[in-house]
């Protein structure tokens, strides 16, 4: 008799960022299909899924035209690589496309698979541009700490989350310098948002003159922090980060990988604060998450620089530019277009998202509710309670609460949201219904339990 699919992946499949032995005892959650912003597990439920997958699903799943331009780019050219000059129409016409809809800075474009492989190529341009100029020693590249910037080895060093490197005795500490956070809640008060942001921007300024300019390459940093919770970046705080950049000759990076796409309400979140990066790292949002790909946006200060360059750019990934890909890109951006979703995000999602998360953040356990287009959070603080409760019993009562809102038919990360862009009102009714119930069940069950952890 044939092994149940449950069996085969409860005995063989090594989960990403799950528990071995929890997984092998208890087996996984299986989800057979999905459809608009709704997921349908192998045993029937539903759920309602706010957190777009990844952050990556802006569109929705299931979304004909995209799987309809996959299905037609497979049978046309089914792989072709871009290396030694070589091309293929989906792919110019995806460049194209990009170059569209970005600022005119922007007319140079690299590809990738993943949001991580995007990072390092970014990484890679800042290095390769100022070896060409003759700096070989601007090296280093300051990240900021709670930012997610990738899991492979090198973009796991500049993520700023120590959980992703420890456990493989990971960090390239002569290359990684690490800034501050943009996290207010838990690391500015009670200093006010712009004294905080002039805080930031004083540390920063000091960081790069103890590290020396001449050794830095590249700022590298997410619109919106994403690394945990999502965090706001003050008013201000960008252009600053960018006037500091151009001060001391050091190129910006900007990480659109889950900001990108419309998800701020404009159509990139560099947009949404008023800064203008020098590469821009694009993947998740780019296609839906409908086929891997990734690219970055290469602007005219590094382009100029690369495109005269006369030896090997000695970077390839068999898949970069796959047909494939970039025609499932092609028609994720023109449904995003077509549909009028990113202006649907600025005028109809962000208001309803923050009426909602208003009423959520009336639970006293609720320190602070934040939201910028179809990205928010959700701050627990026990504390405001009872001073007792520390903040691992406000980290507990957190999962609890998403726990909770599994079981009952909504999926969220970790007080994390990320709508799909496509969600309906009756859904975002329904989910955030769903979501008030299990907040009143997570916070009561910690007060009744007292647990006061440190």
């Amino acid at each position: 008799m044939r092994t149940s699919l449950f069996e085969v992946d409860r005995r063989m499949h090594l989960h990403p960022m799950a528990i071995p032995a929890r997984v092998a005892e208890e087996g996984p959650s299986i989800i057979a299909r999905a459809e608009g912003a709704t997921l349908f597990t192998a045993t029937g439920e539903r759920i309602i899924d706010l957190s777009a997958g990844l952050s990556n699903v802006n569109i929705g799943y299931a979304n004909a035209q995209v799987c309809d331009a996959a299905h037609a780019a497979m049978k046309a050219l089914s792989f072709c690589h871009t290396l030694h000059g070589r091309s293929h129409p989906q792919i110019i016409e995806l460049i194209d496309k990009l170059s569209a809809i970005m600022p005119a800075s922007f007319r140079c474009f690299a590809f990738g698979v993943s949001g991580s492989d995007a990072i390092e190529l970014a990484v890679k341009m800042a290095l390769w541009h100022w070896r060409i100029l003759g700096k070989p020693a601007k090296r280093k590249i300051i990240s900021r700490r709670k930012s997610y910037h990738g899991n492979t080895i090198f973009a796991s060093s500049l993520t700023g989350i120590p959980v992703y490197r420890e456990m493989f005795g990971l960090t390239f500490d002569d290359h990684v310098v690490e800034a501050d956070s943009t996290d207010w809640y838990n690391e500015g008060r009670p200093l006010s948002r712009a004294e905080f942001a002039q805080r930031l921007v004083d540390r920063l300024d000091a960081l790069i003159m103890r590290e020396g300019a001449e050794n830095i390459a590249a700022f590298l940093g997410d619109p919106i922090q994403t690394g945990g919770l999502v965090q706001l970046p003050p008013d201000d705080y960008w252009p600053e980060v960018e006037r500091l950049c151009r001060q001391h000759d050091i190129l910006l990076i900007g990480d659109e990988v889950i900001s990108g796409f419309g998800k701020t309400g404009r159509m990139f979140g560099f947009e949404s604060f008023d800064f203008a990066p020098d590469l821009v790292v694009m993947a998740k949002g780019l296609s839906s998450g409908y086929f891997p790909i990734s690219a970055v946006a290469i602007g005219d200060r590094v382009a100029a620089v690369a495109q005269k360059e006369n030896s090997l750019f000695a970077h390839v990934l068999t898949n970069c530019g796959h047909p494939v890909g970039a025609a499932v890109a092609l028609a994720n951006i023109d449904v995003i277009e077509k549909h009028g979703l990113v202006a649907r995000v600025a005028d109809e999602l962000e208001p309803l998202l923050r009426l909602k998360l208003a009423m959520l953040g009336r639970n006293p356990a609720i320190g602070e509710v934040r939201c910028c287009g179809v990205l928010g959070a959700i701050e627990f603080d026990l504390g405001r309670i009872d001073p007792a409760f520390g903040p691992s019993a406000s980290e507990a009562v957190r999962d609890r609460f998403s726990q909770v809102a599994l079981d009952m038919g909504v999926y969220l990360r970790a007080g994390t949201i990320c709508l799909p862009m496509t969600i309906t009102r009756e859904e975002l009714d329904e989910a955030f219904d769903i979501l008030g119930n299990a907040l009143d069940v997570a916070v009561t069950e910690a007060i009744t339990n007292g647990a006061r952890r440190g």
